[in-house]
């Protein structure tokens, strides 16, 4: 590729019985030739060299049991990790326009490592001897597609063979030289290297253990912004020394309520996609709750795969429109866990209505309590004596807010008119509901709840804790 006097040679001696690796190099077309063997360990027959196109001192080996990479021109290779299969590997190819190695094994399919450009860096320069965070090839802005319901195999059994794409959104790559150690870390090594030279270790006192059971995990973070410096996303990120990869998948962070699960497609709450364009990146460490910038600002270009048949929004608005339905969706998720507890608290009135001296009028104000929380509880989410048979109801706050978020949740399109007045429907009737929650909530149960007190009721969850009674 760089010299045309230069020739790389792989050779294969097994069938005599010599399974050592063979890989030699000739700078005078032939005339002479030097092992480029270096470190590669015993018995790891070498079938297949690629040089890197951009960097002559990156070469990749495919091997009888595995892909090793050398960033000085052979001297010393490294296994390539990241799921690849102790395997022999065949055949290597290089993909110039992404930059990613892909290996052809014996009997176990292909294996691809994503954007090597990383490695190149290496190659020019050698590890780096602080935090490192290296610059992502450009993002695709787009809706991944689920054929398969779940999305993998589904349902359709272990005899239908699906293997992983790879990670969606902007993959980066950093480098630690070090751990980033917690107190009680840093006590035990501290405690091993007096044990190595064969001395006391000292017993930490009460104030150092506790400083150690109350410290929070430091952290390694990888913070996303735009281009006016705002926050975007926050991905923790392995904290360990070495070569690291994390993934951004392009989204603003979920804003469900802390509490709500995910479903069957995604474990997890996912945000909505944010905008094309230019970004940046840091790599940060939080010890003690203090940041500190451990690398970067790199950039972070992300761009849209393809143009849709038919001309959609721009993008900024589709990222505009799906914040909307993301803070809306903030709210339902948390009604949807205020509402048990509400309940809950209508349930333990009852209770302590019972075990009281109070008179009538509490019961007809307990009772007036409950069949407004059930119409409330309606106005959200439907009736649920009908939606059992599948009775046709009047739209619902959620059933607004759902047919809006399907203008943003499967299409980067963006919101037709019909999506934008249901989220402005529903917006506003979650205004006036929310208002009524809060009346009911926040005057009219603890109202309640003192009156059961005052007429010497027991108390109940919610309340402040009783004042002893002279």
């Amino acid at each position: 590729l760089f010299d045309a006097d230069t020739v790389y040679v792989a050779l294969d001696n097994h069938k005599n019985g010599d399974f050592r690796p063979l890989l030699v190099v000739s700078r005078d077309r032939g005339r002479s030739w030097k092992s480029m063997v270096g470190d590669l360990p015993e018995r790891h027959l070498v079938w297949r060299l690629v040089q890197d196109h951009v960097e002559p001192r990156l070469f990749f080996v495919g091997t009888e049991f595995g892909i090793f990479t050398s960033v000085d021109g052979g001297q010393r290779w490294l296994p390539l990790r990241g799921g690849a299969p102790t395997i022999s590997f065949r055949d290597l190819a290089i993909q110039r326009r992404e930059n990613d190695l892909v290996g052809g094994s014996f009997g176990r399919g292909i294996w691809i490592l994503d954007d090597y450009t990383p490695l190149r860096a290496m190659a020019r320069s050698g590890l780096p001897d602080s935090p490192t965070l290296y610059e992502p090839r450009r993002a695709w802005w787009y809706v991944e597609k689920r054929p398969i319901f779940g999305g993998g195999k589904g349902y359709q059994g272990d005899d239908y063979f699906v293997a992983p794409n790879p990670e969606f959104g902007a993959l980066f790559t950093y480098y630690l030289k070090d751990d980033l150690r917690s107190r009680t870390a840093q006590r035990q090594a501290a405690e091993k290297d007096r044990l190595s030279q064969n001395q006391d270790t000292p017993v930490p006192d009460w104030a150092a253990l506790a400083a150690e059971t109350r410290e929070a995990a430091p952290t390694v973070l990888l913070v996303i912004r735009d281009e006016a410096g705002a926050v975007v996303r926050r991905i923790e990120a392995p904290a360990k020394a070495g070569l690291h990869r994390v993934t951004w998948d392009l989204r603003y962070p979920a804003l469900d309520a802390v509490g709500t699960g995910g479903s069957f497609i995604a474990p997890e709450p996912t945000g909505f996609l944010a905008s094309t364009g230019r970004y940046q990146a840091t790599l940060e460490a939080r010890v003690d709750g203090d940041l500190r910038t451990l690398a970067g600002p790199v950039p972070v270009q992300v761009e849209a795969l393809r143009s849709g048949a038919l001309p959609g929004a721009d993008p900024s608005a589709v990222a505009a429109f799906g914040q909307r339905v993301a803070k809306l969706n903030r709210a339902l998720s948390a009604a949807g866990l205020h509402l048990p507890l509400l309940e809950r608290r209508l349930g333990d009135l009852q209770m302590a209505l019972a075990r009281s001296q109070a008179g009538g009028e509490l019961d007809r104000q307990l009772e007036a309590a409950r069949q407004q929380f059930f119409a409330l509880r309606d106005q959200l989410g439907g009736d649920p004596n009908k939606a059992v048979v599948k009775e046709p109801q009047a739209s619902t706050i959620s059933d607004r807010y759902f047919h809006a978020y399907l203008g943003v949740a499967f299409s980067t399109y963006g919101p037709t008119p019909m999506h934008l007045r249901s989220l402005d429907i529903a917006e506003r009737e979650y205004t006036q509901w929310r208002a009524q929650v809060e009346q009911l909530g926040q005057h009219t149960l603890p109202a309640l709840e003192q009156a059961l007190i005052d007429a010497g009721g027991p108390w109940t969850r919610g309340q402040p804790l009783p004042r002893l009674l002279q």
